[in-house]
């Protein structure tokens, strides 16, 4: 890639007078944070906090983001002003960009080589954090060029991402980065077609696989997500359903619910036994009797029977029934 026209210049002041560098992407998250603060109350408003949080997790306080994000809300109607004070519309749209903050973006990653594109559409499609390592073993390329390609060019040189650091995982030591914006990552993924997401979603999960061997437990959601956006359900199901023991595990309700109720839908598409049926149907159940929603698990317990006539399985259906008489036999 060509180099950018102010970098000599940049050199030969640091030469004269040293470090010079000020990155304003490494901002502390309070300073961020009181900077969109800042600007939305340039003017009057009833923007609260909900607002506010919003606006800074979609800007990350980026200065030209924040602004532009702000002027063509109000410009398109998602803010209105009443009494003099800007107020959220009920169709605010967080999804659409300005004009002029997708032409920044582009602009960025447009100038980027065949090679570093690709690298940068692995790391988009793994999320805002990625791992070096993965990219490598999808690109079929060497860690080493990888590291260097991250490190040199899209950090250094594009300021694109940035190092997290390194950690051990499956015996082996992983690099860490993120996106030094989570709009470049939006970017980059919302580029892709669907057919290359759905691709690259199967081989990122396998890579993670790879990496983190036995300790693959530690990113189930992680696993599961990918493979269920890789429409591989047979892979994506069992994560899910591992996942929610662990959330189960830390009595956090609304996620062990969530992951049983995704790992349900994916096992309509797939052959499973009647173990591993129960096994669902069952963990989802005991998570609303542990907090106390009765009849949601008695409604969990009927599904899981009506299931089992459909299936002609009369072990899920002897489970069922059990359960049913179990939970119906105890005050509550």
């Amino acid at each position: 890639p060509g180099r950018h026209p102010l970098e000599q210049v940049l050199a030969e002041m640091k030469r004269h007078f040293g470090d010079v560098w000020t990155d304003l992407g490494q901002l502390e998250e309070t300073e961020n944070r009181r900077f969109v603060d800042a600007v939305v109350d340039a003017e009057p408003n009833h923007l609260d906090e909900v607002f506010r949080a919003t606006l800074h997790q979609r800007t990350q306080g980026h200065p030209l983001f924040t602004i532009e994000l702000l002027r063509a809300m109000k410009e398109r109607g998602d803010l209105l002003q009443e009494g003099g004070a800007w107020m959220a519309s009920p169709s605010l749209d967080w999804k659409r960009l300005p004009a002029r903050v997708e032409a920044v973006i582009e602009g960025r990653v447009g100038r980027l080589d065949e090679k570093l594109h690709d690298i940068l559409a692995v790391a988009a499609v793994e999320g805002e954090r990625f791992t070096a390592q993965v990219a490598a073993q999808v690109l079929s390329v060497s860690e080493l060029q990888v590291l260097r390609q991250l490190n040199e060019e899209l950090d250094n040189h594009h300021r694109l991402v940035r190092e997290i650091g390194e950690e051990t995982v499956g015996g082996q030591i992983v690099s860490q980065y993120e996106f030094s914006h989570a709009l470049f990552q939006k970017h980059v993924y919302d580029r892709l077609g669907s057919a290359e997401k759905r691709i690259l979603h199967n081989q990122i999960g396998t890579a993670l696989e790879n990496l983190y061997g036995d300790q693959a437990g530690q990113i189930a959601v992680k696993l599961a997500m990918h493979f269920s956006d890789a429409d591989v359900p047979g892979k994506a199901w069992p994560y899910y359903a591992l996942a929610a023991e662990e959330a189960a595990r830390v009595y956090a309700c609304t996620e062990v619910v969530d992951h049983y109720r995704r790992a349900l839908e994916l096992v309509r598409r797939v052959d499973i036994d009647s173990q591993n049926l129960v096994r669902l149907y069952a963990g989802l159940g005991r998570a609303f009797e542990l907090n106390s929603e009765f009849d949601q698990a008695v409604a969990v317990y009927e599904e899981m029977e009506d299931v089992s006539h459909e299936r002609g399985d009369r072990v899920v259906e002897l489970a069922a029934l059990m359960a049913n008489a179990a939970i119906k036999a105890v005050p509550t």
